[in-house]
């Protein structure tokens, strides 16, 4: 590319980027078509970067997306010599500090020229793009990313001049943001500008005093709104060599906002920020507050929630369940009957369909995945609080509606079973299982104490006679294996045994169906029914028929193993 091309190309790049808010638009607007030679090419590349405004060094331009075949635009350390020694010439050329700005932070990030001087040109262009904030425009949608990438133009400009070791261009930098973010609160802007320009002179070693006048008035500016207070506190706790003192009311500012704002919401809502009062006020090691924050939570478990009891219901195929209970109970043996009951799939399904199913449910309803996710146990008390979205949560919801779908069809499987061999008992379940050798003599002989409940009616005995020998069948199971059970005393601290969450996993490694680790975990840990927790903190106030089978599969699904 000779000294003319040079010139027309940079005129054709600056009339493009007249008026364009992004780098995107400026390669849309070069119109690049297949007769364009190498360097406008090269240009229209640079323009699709992705900038991580969060993220600093050489990851902050990435690609707009990435398939199995690679990533469009490639990552800048694989552009080829040529395209690079365009930018390099470009960069000096074109008089948009959009576009200039973009190519010589793709030269600094690339390592091609001098990077010092890359570094400052980035940097000043960087700021005379912040300098077009606020915005003219009748367009909100155009005001608000004008506001939006100024905050993320200061905050790369700074970078580059530390990275570059140019504390003169970094203080023009700081100097710069806090300006527009004083013109921010003078004008009413929100809190994402405001915090944006501050953020990163906060974090920066050479902060000056003037920021923490700005953040008492963005606390004074937000202070109806519970999350942004809390942002601009968290911004404040960033300040280097902050007080002792200060740094404790600042942490008991944040938490007490999230108390106050919860005693204004419906119940509902109140037992989420609850919930995130009580976690804060733990992290920064605030008792008084922590505890203010579980006993409202307790408050509420009798509380009104707003929440409605949604049933399932399905067309069970009668002769397909009769089927199968035809199938079992003509075995010959009630042994044959039980274990072929757990020789298929658990009453939650198997696990790659109910993966399978949760992805297609998300991409059917994105709507849920934004929402919060309550478990609530049997005392009204939240047992778990996540994101909706994320897949663990999603798999977990689609496993406790087919057991909850399923698990009577279980039960009355069970029942007939049960119905057709009428002496089976403590000692015929404790000589047919009790030979096998993880399981001791006095837990099988347990299970079939907790037949005999069920069979009767006794749900409620069958399930507490259950619930700590099928953790013992885990631990056994373990020891067969040679796999530690067991932590000794140490540091002070008293020897225990491992939870049954902490055996399970360990279980599924050595070659159990990773289906009934996921029916255990969901049925008796805290992520799905919780009913071992429940049962032993006294909240099971009424075992159904369909309790107690769960239970009892899950037993005779351990007792059954054959481990080798």
């Amino acid at each position: 590319m000779d000294e003319n091309e040079e010139q027309t190309l940079a005129r054709r790049i600056d009339e493009a980027a007249n008026g364009a808010l992004d780098a995107v638009t400026v390669n849309q607007l070069l119109g690049v078509t297949a007769d364009d030679g190498d360097a406008v090419k090269a240009v229209a590349l640079a323009l699709l970067y992705y900038e991580h405004s969060e993220e600093t060094g050489v990851d902050y331009f990435a690609p707009l997306y990435e398939t199995d075949q690679g990533s469009f635009p490639p990552p800048v350390d694989q552009i080829d010599d040529d395209a690079v020694k365009t930018w390099n010439a470009l960069a000096e050329s074109v008089s948009d500090p959009l576009v200039k700005s973009r190519l010589h932070d793709l030269c600094f990030v690339r390592r091609s020229g001098n990077g010092r001087d890359h570094a400052r040109e980035a940097a000043e262009a960087y700021l005379a793009l912040a300098d077009r904030y606020p915005s003219s425009s009748e367009a909100d949608g155009d005001r608000a990313r004008v506001a939006m990438n100024a905050t993320h133009y200061v905050a790369r400009a700074l970078d580059l001049a530390r990275q570059t070791g140019q504390d003169e261009l970094a203080e023009s930098v700081i100097a710069t943001g806090l300006r527009l973010a004083g013109s921010a609160l003078d004008i009413g802007d929100g809190p994402g500008v405001v915090l944006g320009f501050l953020s990163p002179i906060v974090r920066d070693r050479a902060c000056p005093s003037d920021v923490d006048d700005l953040l008492e008035r963005a606390r004074g500016a937000f202070v109806g709104d519970v999350w942004n207070t809390r942002a601009t506190i968290a911004i404040q706790l960033e300040r280097q060599g902050l007080d002792p003192e200060v740094q404790e009311g600042l942490r008991r500012e944040s938490v007490e906002a999230i108390l106050a704002f919860a005693e204004r919401e419906a119940p509902m809502n109140a037992l989420f920020h609850l919930r995130d009062a009580a976690e804060l006020a733990s992290r920064y090691k605030l008792d008084d507050l922590y505890r203010t924050a579980v006993e409202g939570m307790q408050r509420l478990r009798g509380a009104d929630l707003g929440l409605t009891p949604q049933g399932i219901s399905a067309e069970l195929p009668r002769e397909d369940v009769d089927r199968w209970i035809d199938h079992l109970v003509g075995q010959e043996t009630w042994g044959d009957a039980l274990t072929g009951l757990v020789a298929t799939m658990p009453p939650t399904g198997e696990l790659d369909a109910n993966r399978a199913l949760a992805e297609e449910i998300a991409k059917e309803t994105p709507l849920q995945n934004m929402l919060m996710r309550a478990q609530l146990g049997r005392d009204g008390l939240p047992v778990a609080m996540s994101d909706s979205g994320q897949p663990e949560n999603r798999l977990v919801d689609v496993e406790q509606k087919k057991m909850g779908l399923q698990g009577p069809v279980y039960a009355m499987v069970l029942r007939a079973i049960l119905e057709h061999w009428t002496t089976v008992g403590e000692d015929e379940v404790g000589e047919q299982f009790g030979a096998r050798a993880h399981i001791p003599e006095s837990v099988a002989k347990a299970i079939g104490r907790a037949i005999e409940r069920h069979r009767s009616g006794d749900f409620e005995g069958a399930v507490y006679t259950l619930l700590p020998r099928i953790e013992r069948l885990t631990r056994e199971l373990l020891l067969l294996f040679g796999d530690p059970v067991y932590i000794p005393p140490m540091f002070g601290k008293r020897g225990t045994h491992l939870t049954l969450g902490a055996m399970l996993d360990p279980l599924e490694a050595r070659g159990l169906d990773p289906s009934w680790i996921r029916y255990l975990k969901v049925l008796l840990l805290g992520d799905g029914y919780n009913l071992r927790n429940d049962a032993l903190h006294g909240n099971l106030d009424h075992v159904s028929e369909t309790d107690s089978a769960l239970v009892l599969i899950a037993a005779i699904y351990l007792a059954s193993l054959e481990p080798r």
